[in-house]
């Protein structure tokens, strides 16, 4: 029986239900099939995965620790930059610590840079020594210049956007400094008391907000607001 390969599109002779004329093409279906099943059914494998994890993961423990036991002679490497021994913690690990990788990494930024001849020799910030430095790079020389120039800089920060800026409170109309943070609005412990009392009285009774002029002292705003929201209080009961 004549039948049309649904791979290659190959025309074959079979006596079975077979829609592929050779291995090669039923691999590719089934390869194909399994992509496909995996696309339709992404929750119900990663659940089924889950289950299996579940049952197995003392076994995988066992024999991820047999596996270091018996390979404990092999995890010792050397470092490709200081020259010293150690034991790696995963398996293309290069560098014995954080510095070594550092500088092992700059070295061949440096050399890519100096192949490409992108990059310039340029003057530290902190140190003013003269170091090659290539696109995107700081601009200083090493990891402790980098530590002080990241505090200078936050201090100049700080001074351009916090420090000599004046804020009015709104409860005593008096001048502060801000802070930090920069979100207050009031200058002491005693104003955002008084504050928070006249808007939990508001909030209470559904009243607006009520602004109080500049006449008005700190210690009698609370009671403002008071008698502002009883004489609310007081008109919708005798509407009802």
């Amino acid at each position: 029986m004549l039948k049309q390969c649904i791979i290659c599109g190959k025309e074959f002779e079979s006596k079975y239900r077979g829609n592929t004329c050779g291995k090669d093409c039923l691999r590719e279906k089934v390869v194909e099939y399994r992509l496909q099943y995996r696309l339709n059914n992404k929750k119900r494998i990663k659940e089924l995965f889950r289950r299996w994890y579940l049952q197995n993961k003392e076994r995988l423990a066992l024999k991820r620790l047999n596996y270091y036991m018996e390979n404990k002679e092999n995890r010792i490497k050397q470092c490709i930059t200081c020259g010293k021994e150690f034991e790696i913690e995963y398996n293309r690990q290069l560098n014995c610590s954080k510095e070594c990788s550092l500088s092992n990494k700059r070295k061949l930024v440096n050399k890519w840079n100096n192949k490409n001849k992108k990059g310039i020799y340029r003057k530290c910030r902190i140190c003013s020594k003269l170091f090659w430095s290539g696109v995107g790079l700081p601009k200083v020389c090493s990891e402790r210049c980098k530590n002080k120039y990241k505090k200078i800089q936050k201090k100049t920060w700080d001074i351009e956007n916090y420090i000599h800026k004046t804020k009015n409170c709104v409860v005593c109309k008096k001048q502060f400094l801000q802070n930090k943070g920069g979100g207050t609005s009031v200058c002491s412990i005693r104003c955002k008391n008084i504050k928070n009392k006249a808007n939990k009285a508001t909030y209470d009774t559904g009243a607006k907000r009520i602004e109080v002029p500049e006449v008005h002292a700190s210690a009698r705003r609370f009671y403002i607001n008071y008698y502002k929201t009883m004489e609310v209080l007081n008109e919708k009961s005798n509407n009802k």
